[in-house]
């Protein structure tokens, strides 16, 4: 799992658009005793399909993340799906099938994470930040979108410091 979001947060993340070029890095261990989540840790957690905070009981939801907070919730249900490498949803993160995948999901949560928002819909082909079940939903961000991270993070909106363990 930590290899999997790694490689698609640090690919996802990264860019570059005029003038202006931008790199992903993720660094994700499993805590424990030894090595305890602190406050300013971003969290995944991964809860049985149906349970994330806010929308139990709801089987489709893949993840969840309150904007611009430091914990992540996925569905355990999307961890063996694999992402397409032919066809239609190759590149989008999503399985052959449209189906969102941990790699997909775990790095739109992060966007949410980063205070990015859904987009209209009808705009940003291949936009990660569109749901999964947009035909239009993929990998990418825009220049804009990450300009829009970098000053949320410098105006103090990010990291917000929610997850407690």
């Amino acid at each position: 799992m930590q290899i999997r979001l790694t490689s698609s947060i640090v690919s996802a993340y990264a860019g570059s658009d005029g003038n202006i070029r931008w790199e992903g890095i993720a660094n994700i261990t499993v805590t424990s005793e030894d090595n305890p989540l602190n406050s300013t840790d971003h969290a995944f957690r991964i809860v049985d399909q149906g349970n994330i905070p806010g929308e139990e009981g709801k089987k489709g939801v893949l993840g969840l993340t309150p904007l611009g907070e430091n914990v992540i919730y996925l569905s355990n249900h999307i961890l063996d799906r694999t992402q397409a490498t032919e066809g239609e949803n190759t590149g989008t993160g999503k399985t052959e099938n449209g189906k969102g995948t941990l790699e997909r999901t775990g790095t739109h949560e992060s966007g949410h994470s980063a205070n990015l928002k859904h987009p209209a819909k009808g705009t940003m082909d291949g936009n990660l930040m569109h749901q999964t079940k947009r035909p239009n939903a993929g990998m990418k961000l825009t220049k804009e979108q990450i300009l829009q991270i970098k000053k949320d993070y410098n105006d103090k909106k990010l990291n917000r410091g929610k997850q407690t363990k």
